[in-house]
């Protein structure tokens, strides 16, 4: 599949025309501060009270710039070409939804039609309606950014008792393509979306005519449903040609217990899109943790990768691919590469799923991930075969023993019998992985790894392809799962971390999760050389846009913790 380098680099150029585009309009700042006035005239030292009064007296290449606090106000953005960010990295910005005001079907911030809008780090929260939205963009919106920003305590109703049926819905931050022009070169990234009651709805979602996205470095983590979705064939777009989100990357993102109270959630959930990487994720206890279907009859999800990501201790199954109920009440799925991906200990539930589930499909080719089974020992579950569905070079694993694979009415109850029931004379090995230590979740592979040096010959890595922790994914012959050795592999097992560091993958920006107040952080390269060093306040990122592309330490107290940055 090349479509990826091509759509990257068009993305990329397009973001960079848009900032020129937008440099050549009058740029004049206007202040907002909880302590202004409306009558004043918005300029540094005069600021307005309310952000709307801002955004209203903007001409395109403006910025509204928030001081720390709390606004209660619903937003639309009313010209192009606008930045809406907060004055001091320390301060908070709470955008909330007004007091005695029915905020159903409400956007916290609506983008209608707009191009080339830039919000970077807003805190989004405390609007409880149905319908309730936190950022909503729609219709022909191109080069839209949306950056650092938090999403907490949305929720369909203010009631946390009140019953979730199809009618009730709330969606913290939504895109939908509605118009023929699609909604193109969009970016999501280093967002926190959490402690947000969903109904029917997801916490991020793609919908309709969205072409050109890319979806990296958030953090999603107690939801009540689906976490990230990139959906087709629903009719947000009127022509069915064009109704898809496509040509998208979904990369370095943690999403955590997205659980659903009347049905089966995933972390990350392509329905019915198309052409999608999905990339160096790590998915932990959801219902799924990456689901691939097309819940419309008659439709099909199409054309995607699933490729160096972690999948841990979710509740059914790590990866579900095809059409549940093919052809009378769901679509269907058909080219999908899932390779070098690290399975571990999923179906918790004991639902004999295991480490994947797959329906209906067509030309599934799965190789190179390592399946490490739960005690319960089951690989996985296939039913309703659409035709030509591989897997083979994949590591196996459970130190129990124990081994069943369902596959399309046929069952192996041993590794041996692998060969003969997926009819692949290499099926892949039995062995441990030998993480450097999974209790860490540091799934690195230590040299004596049964997945070192295992994959299948003719692999096609992308250029400049990365491993889920930003290694260089080919160093010598790849290795099966989603890290490749590495030197770094002393690591011990010891008592459970005060801090964490997150995303991890990251872009431009770290977290440490664990400091209450200011603690000094210091970072290496692999050199041991300082390249960083800081006092961060509880809850303030950690630049890296410096840093060069690799794996750095960061030592904070007695602590020493590993992250990638890409």
């Amino acid at each position: 599949m090349n479509f990826y380098n091509a759509f990257r680099k068009t993305c990329w150029i397009a973001v960079f025309f848009a900032a020129l585009h937008a440099s050549a309009f009058a740029q004049t700042s206007y202040y907002v501060s909880q302590f202004g006035d409306n009558g004043n005239t918005g300029l540094m030292g005069s600021p307005f009270r309310d952000v709307q009064v801002a955004l209203n007296a903007c001409v395109p290449g403006d910025t509204v710039i928030i001081y720390g606090g709390a606004y209660y106000e619903f937003l639309t953005v009313p010209e192009d070409h606008i930045t809406i960010k907060k004055e001091w990295p320390l301060d908070e910005v709470w955008i909330n939804a007004p007091f005695n005001t029915d905020g159903t079907g409400m956007a916290l911030l609506l983008i209608e039609g707009k191009s080339n809008i830039h919000i970077d780090g807003l805190t989004f929260s405390f609007h409880a309606a149905n319908y309730a939205k936190g950022v909503y963009v729609r219709g022909n919106s191109d080069n839209i950014i949306i950056e650092n920003c938090n999403f907490n305590n949305i929720h369909f109703s203010p009631n946390s008792s009140a019953p979730v049926n199809e009618n009730t819905n709330a969606q913290p931050l939504i895109v939908e393509g509605t118009s023929e022009d699609p909604i193109e070169n969009l970016i999501i990234r280093n967002c926190t979306i959490e402690d947000c009651r969903l109904g029917y709805s997801e916490a991020l979602a793609l919908n309709g005519n969205v072409d050109s996205f890319v979806i990296e470095g958030n953090r999603l983590d107690q939801l009540s449903n689906i976490g990230i979705v990139a959906i087709g064939h629903e009719g947000t777009c009127s022509n069915p040609l064009l109704d898809q989100a496509r040509n998208g990357v979904i990369r370095g993102n943690w999403v955590s217990s997205c659980l659903s109270q009347y049905a089966t959630s995933g972390g990350i959930y392509v329905d019915g899109g198309k052409d999608i990487f999905i990339e160096q994720n790590y998915c932990n206890h959801n219902g799924y943790g990456i689901e691939i279907g097309c819940e419309h009859p008659g439709k099909s999800a199409s054309n995607v990768v699933v490729k160096n990501n972690i999948l841990q201790d979710n509740q059914v199954t790590g990866l579900a691919v095809g059409g549940y109920d093919f052809p009378n009440m769901s679509g269907t799925v058909s080219q999908v590469l899932v390779r070098n991906n690290t399975f571990y200990k999923n179906d918790y539930i004991n639902d004999f799923t295991g480490e994947f589930l797959i329906t209906h499909c067509n030309n599934l080719d799965m190789h190179n991930n390592i399946f490490f089974l739960n005690n319960q020992g089951i690989l996985g579950y296939s039913e309703n075969d659409g035709g030509n569905n591989q897997v083979r070079y994949n590591v196996v694993w459970n130190p129990l023993g124990s081994m069943e694979l369902t596959w399309f009415g046929e069952t192996a109850e041993s590794f041996s019998e692998l060969s003969t029931v997926l009819g692949w004379s290499e099926p892949g090995v039995w062995g441990n992985p030998l993480f450097v230590s999974a209790q860490q979740e540091n799934f690195r592979i230590q040299p004596n790894s049964a997945a070192r040096d295992y994959s299948l010959p003719e692999t096609g890595v992308e250029d400049g392809e990365l491993d889920y922790y930003g290694e260089n994914r080919l160093n010598g012959i790849l290795d099966s799962g989603a890290a490749e050795e590495t030197t770094i592999i002393n690591v011990e097992e010891n008592e459970p971390n005060e801090y964490s560091v997150f995303p991890n993958p990251a872009v431009d920006k770290i977290y440490v999760k664990g400091i209450t107040s200011r603690s000094s952080v210091i970072v290496y390269n692999l050199s041991g050389e300082i390249v960083k060093e800081k006092v961060l306040f509880k809850d303030e990122p950690l630049g890296i846009q410096d840093l060069s592309r690799g794996i750095y330490f960061l030592r904070i107290g007695e602590e020493c913790h590993l992250f990638s940055k890409f």
